[in-house]
């Protein structure tokens, strides 16, 4: 990123360390910078002792000469073992691809992406207002003029006070709570502060250029899915900010984003073929499963059945007991079940979807002695030994290979879609099952075509059995999509 953005260079045939570690201890914990992998590999011990010295003057001394020559003197030995340890563990060819995506990485993070700073700071300005207010809300409430919402402390022995016991205020328990008077004027309070803590970050982090120029890790999770900082563009939620990302005049942006595609690379991981069937009929799943698990014909699923479907679909699917959905169906989807409710639906589940359940069967069998998992191109993660790690590992090795298959099918798809793009157009920003271009206007609708089918095609190469459907928009702020 450095020699793309000081010297314009663009970088095609790479090499990098970093990467070859991270996809060898991948689910281990291990440190991957360059003294430790040298260490690992090599052993060699990487002095440090100039690593914060001052660096900014006319000459640098003879210790930081030495200090910078180890920096490269034993990357070509590294990358030698690296490579014959990515091959002895199958990941040459997951190696290679992602060394073709750094570069579009790299592009994508040296272009960045447009930004509305008035309305930003107009949106700054309102949420900053509203937490506020609801910090006033919630002093009247309880009758506590000094309660500072922001401490957990405070809120327990408030909450406590008035016969609502909590042990503890995280979201999570607090929108699990039953309460329709305090509870959610602490919700109110801590998403405003959200807002607010959000617009002013990302005011922070915006360029002279008018851009914000995230950083994204395409091996920064144990799955193999994206992680992003500087800021994190990955966890601006649906809503107001998302507005404020526009494009450049004259351009416009093309948003585009897989559809369900991680119960999609689940039906074609299990087999299922009740799954598979309704996607090749163009049926919604959700409306599908609402109907078997309630028992109601297609045409009398209503708005609330669905959103309970979600639920049941995208925790299911990952081995949650009746238990956890009762949580995750509340916190995540606002749906309310008893756990009598949510074992009837469990056991309706997997009575319907016999492939998942057997694909369930499978992995629970092999977790107390699983050490590894695997995605669809062969990607790695090592699990957790011991007997307190069964439940860690049966989760592993439902979701690695689903996440991680879903990811490296966003991944091919960005790979060809930088090799298509017009001159002008680039990608500026993926979030998980999203690829965001901008487009000059009179392109956009030729973008958008490249952009569906490219992603189509990328699917097809890993789960050819399962079609996808991806839904792109041409639009002026992400907001919109």
């Amino acid at each position: 990123l450095w020699l793309r953005v000081k010297c314009g260079l663009r970088l095609g045939a790479l090499q990098d360390t970093l990467t070859a570690s991270r996809l060898l201890t991948a689910g281990t914990g291990e440190p991957n910078d360059l003294g430790a992998i040298l260490k690992r590999h090599l052993g060699f011990e990487l002095p440090k002792d100039q690593g914060q010295s001052d660096w900014g003057g006319m000459v640098l001394t003879d210790e930081q000469l030495r200090y910078a020559a180890d920096d490269v003197r034993y990357l070509h030995a590294l990358h030698d073992k690296l490579h014959g340890e990515l091959d002895a563990a199958g990941l040459a060819a997951v190696y290679q691809t992602e060394l073709q995506l750094l570069p579009v990485v790299v592009d994508m993070e040296a272009h960045g992406f447009a930004i509305d700073r008035a309305r930003l700071e107009e949106l700054s300005r309102k949420a900053v207002a509203d937490r506020d207010a609801a910090a006033g809300r919630l002093r009247e409430l309880f009758n506590d003029p000094k309660l500072n919402p922001a401490s957990p402390a405070q809120l327990k022995e408030a909450l406590s006070k008035v016969g609502v016991t909590m042990e503890s205020t995280k979201e999570e328990a607090l929108q699990a709570r039953a309460d329709d008077k305090y509870i959610p004027a602490i919700l109110a309070h801590r998403g405003a502060t959200k807002r607010a803590e959000q617009a002013d970050k990302l005011i922070e982090m915006l360029c002279p250029d008018g851009r914000i120029h995230g950083r994204f890790d395409p091996t920064g999770t144990a799955t193999g899915r994206f992680s992003s900082k500087e800021p994190n563009l990955q966890n601006i939620g649906r809503g107001d900010i998302r507005s404020c990302f526009v494009a450049a005049p004259g351009c416009r942006l093309v948003v585009a984003d897989y559809s369900q595609i991680e119960l999609r690379v689940a039906a074609a991981i299990a087999g299922e073929q009740k799954m598979i069937e309704a996607y090749r009929q163009g049926q919604d799943l959700h409306r599908q499963t609402a109907a078997l698990v309630l028992e109601k014909p297609l045409d009398a699923v209503t708005k609330d059945d669905r959103q309970l479907a979600k639920a049941v679909n995208f925790g299911l699917l990952y081995g949650q007991s009746p238990r956890g959905l009762v949580r995750y169906a509340k916190t995540s989807y606002g749906v309310t079940l008893t756990e009598e409710q949510a074992q009837v639906i469990h056991r309706k589940f997997f009575g319907s979807y016999s492939g998942l359940q057997a694909w369930h069967q499978t992995c629970k069998g092999t977790a107390p002695l699983a050490k590894d998992v695997r995605t669809v191109s062969g990607r790695r993660r090592l699990l957790p030994t011991g007997y307190r790690e069964t439940w860690l590992r049966f989760a592993a090795l439902l979701n690695t290979p689903v996440q991680g298959g879903a990811a490296e099918v966003l991944k091919a798809a960005m790979i060809r879609i930088a090799g298509a793009l017009p001159a002008d157009a680039a990608l500026v920003s993926t979030v998980h099952d999203e690829i965001i271009v901008e487009a000059p206007a009179d392109q956009a609708e030729h973008v958008k075509a490249l952009v569906e089918q490219l992603m189509v095609d990328a699917m097809a190469g890993y789960f050819p059995a399962v079609p996808i459907e991806a839904s792109v928009n041409v639009c002026d702020s992400w907001d919109e999509k």
